[in-house]
């Protein structure tokens, strides 16, 4: 008898086993629409136009963030989908210097913005409202300051760790 429940208790911790393996792969795999790169998805907005505060408003509804560009690395994966996809125009991404002219952050953190992308003259604000950035096709994707009530395409991103978790049991 005791054979019998060792063997059913042994069947059935196996069977959990890969089942939270399984919730494991899928948690580790972007959602529909969305591109993986590295530990990250990416959503390319086009299909609205959004000033750049509903532009993150609107990433933040899907769980994600206007995406941030931490290194060369990312940017160049960043402008390859855009440049794959034979986009056009102007990408917001989440860089501002609303608070303090010429001192670039990234809100999602609060942190400054070290690796940049300028376009050539790029920033060009000189104090006439252009604190936020996007990726500017007319520069090979490269960055470019511009007013944030600008209606423009947009990059979500999410981390996916934050892709959300499913219980089980």
């Amino acid at each position: 008898m005791e054979l019998r429940f060792l063997f059913l208790g042994l069947l059935i911790l196996s069977g959990i086993e890969g089942f939270v393996y399984n919730a494991t792969k899928r948690a580790s795999n972007c959602r529909s629409g969305w591109t993986t790169y590295n530990d990250s998805c990416y959503l390319f907005v086009n299909s609205e136009s959004d000033d750049w505060t509903e532009a993150h408003y609107h990433c933040n509804i899907l769980h994600g963030y206007l995406a941030d560009v931490l290194d060369e690395d990312e940017n160049k994966f960043l402008k390859t989908q855009l440049l794959t996809r034979h986009e056009s125009g102007c990408f917001y991404i989440s860089a501002t210097d609303v608070e303090l002219e010429g001192h670039w952050v990234w809100p999602n953190t609060d942190s400054p913005v070290d690796y940049t992308d300028w376009a050539p003259t790029e920033p060009q604000n000189f104090g006439t409202g252009e604190n936020c950035v996007c990726l500017y096709s007319n520069a090979k994707f490269q960055w470019a300051d511009v007013s944030c009530d600008r209606a423009l395409s947009f990059i979500c991103k999410m981390r996916l760790t934050e892709t959300g978790s499913e219980v089980i049991g």
